[in-house]
This record gives C-alpha cells, structure tokens and sequence, in this order.
C-alpha cells in the first residue's frame, strides 16, 4: 500500500507527528512525505491513502491547507486520515477540519479518521520542559495506536460541537486577516539583518534590503516560524505581540535529561491546567490498555 502523507509545519511540532506517521506506517506501507509549502503538487498515482497533517490556528485550519487540499486531485478512490496538533486540548478545537471535510466529499473521499494531538505552543505563551515533554512523549506513543486503527478499520472521528462550530466561524477572521496583521510585523532594534528569519519563511513573505532592513510583505500565514526562530528575538508582532513565543523546544535535550520528569504543574501551563491534566489521563490510560493488549 502506497501512503502519501501531506503536512503545513510552522514551527516544527506537525513536520515531527508527520515523521511519526511515516516511520510507523513504513513498516508495513511505502509511504511519502510532502511538505504542503514545496511549489509543485504531489501526484497521486498508485497512492492509496493520504494523511491530511496541518496546525490549528484559532480553531481553524490555516488557509494554505485547505488552499492544499482543494488542488489535490483526490477522488473516490483515495482514503483520507486527518491529524491535526495544537497546544492546548479544548474541545472547541473540533470544528477546525469542517471546511477540509467539505472539500472531501465534494470529491468522493473516503474518510479514514481524525485524530486531534498536543505539541507545545507556539504562540500565546511558552509551555514549560515538564509539559513539553509529556506532550512529545504522549504524542509519540499514540501516533502508533493511530496508525493500528487506520489499518484496522478502527480509527475516531472527531465530532464537533454547535459551539465549536461558532468559534470556528466567529475565528475565522484571523485567516482572513493574517495577511494584514503579518504586513504588521516589524523587526526592533535588536535585529542583526543575519535574514535567518527569511530564509526559513515557509511562503517567501519575507525579504531583506540592501541596507539588511527586514521587510514583511502580504503573504503571511501567521505561522510563527520567523518569530519563535530569531536568535535576538527582534520581531515585533504588533497586536499579537504580548503573545510572542520566542525559541523552540529543544525536544533531544528534554528526552536525555532524567532530571525533567513529565510531572507538570500549573507553573508548566500558564492557563488550561485542569483541561491537560483531563486530556493526559484520558491518553495515559489508552497507552496503557494497548500496551496490555499487546502482551495479553
């Protein structure tokens, strides 16, 4: 079986889940990974499933996914899984694939499953390592769980509420506006002109001058990766700015260090606390009965 996963990564957290699913599906299927961002369509000759990988962005999915998802030529052939990451575990999250779904099943498309998954936030705040690393870790250990109920037949959905539908809507201003509140975006004084944050832009929006000034143009998609990834932290987000999260999460340092236990408090949150600890126990306990069916 040949699988074609297609994911829009800002800041990372869904390129690493799309790296999960492959090396799990790999074992069993020929499977490729295609960053949504890359100039040309991937084809879809002889490929049986897609996986549709994307970050919320204010409970929606950004405009370049589904952009995405409306060239591709799927049809009823083609089985679609959807895996979608976020930083917090809200269930007004839910609504966000509803215009991917429409899409869909314009086209005929089978669904496989949909799978809502946690990765530190890029905006907003910076959760703390405890935290981080008991979302990558939980993460890494579901994904395999998922990919056993695509196979078998047995992969959720997620089911939205009426609620959920209206923050969708009511948010969706956001993608409408990224474009204007990216052109926002300025570099302060601290900038260097070192243009690390243009070569990383995902849509190009991003150019340096001849005097190295930082220019911000009108294709932005509110990824966050020029902000969280500018080693003087010199970019001003205007109205978002008292939501800069500067600096990734260094996953490889979190996983060596037995010092950082995964035993998260309110100091790791910032807000959400009782949402992450319901969401952890939730998957806590489905990690366990899969390892006990594995060795019962």
């Amino acid at each position: 079986m040949n699988v074609l996963i297609c994911y829009f990564s800002g800041t990372g957290n869904t390129e690493l889940v799309a790296q999960m699913y492959a090396r799990c599906l790999s074992n069993s299927c020929t499977v490729t990974l295609h960053d949504m961002t890359s100039s040309a369509l991937p084809s879809l000759e002889g490929v049986d499933w897609v996986g549709i990988g994307y970050p919320i962005h204010a409970f929606n999915q950004p405009a370049l996914v589904r952009n995405f998802v409306k060239s591709l030529p799927l049809n009823s052939t083609h089985k679609v899984f959807i895996f979608k990451v976020s930083g917090e575990p809200l269930a007004l999250n839910n609504a966000s694939s509803t215009l991917i779904w429409r899409i869909l099943r314009k086209k005929h498309t089978q669904l496989l499953g949909e799978i809502h998954l946690l990765m530190p936030y890029n905006i907003m705040f910076k959760h703390g390592d405890r935290l981080a690393k008991k979302m990558y870790l939980t993460t890494s250990a579901l994904v395999p769980i998922n990919v056993e109920q695509l196979i078998t037949g047995s992969a959720p959905t997620i089911r939205a509420s009426l609620l959920a539908h209206l923050m969708r809507v009511l948010c969706s201003i956001e993608l409408r506006g990224c474009r204007l509140i990216g052109k926002s975006f300025h570099t302060t004084s601290a900038c260097t002109g070192c243009g690390k944050c243009a070569r990383n832009c995902p849509l190009d929006n991003i150019t340096i001058t001849a005097k190295k000034e930082v220019k911000f143009n009108n294709k932005c998609n509110l990824c966050m990766r020029c902000v969280c990834n500018c080693p003087v932290d010199a970019i001003n987000i205007g109205l978002l700015n008292h939501w800069r999260v500067n600096g990734t999460y260094n996953y490889a340092r979190l996983l060596s260090d037995d010092t950082i236990t995964t035993n998260f408090t309110t100091a790791d949150t910032e807000r959400y606390y009782s949402s992450y600890v319901t969401y952890f126990d939730y998957a806590d306990s489905t990690i366990t009965q899969y390892i006990n069916n594995l060795h019962s």
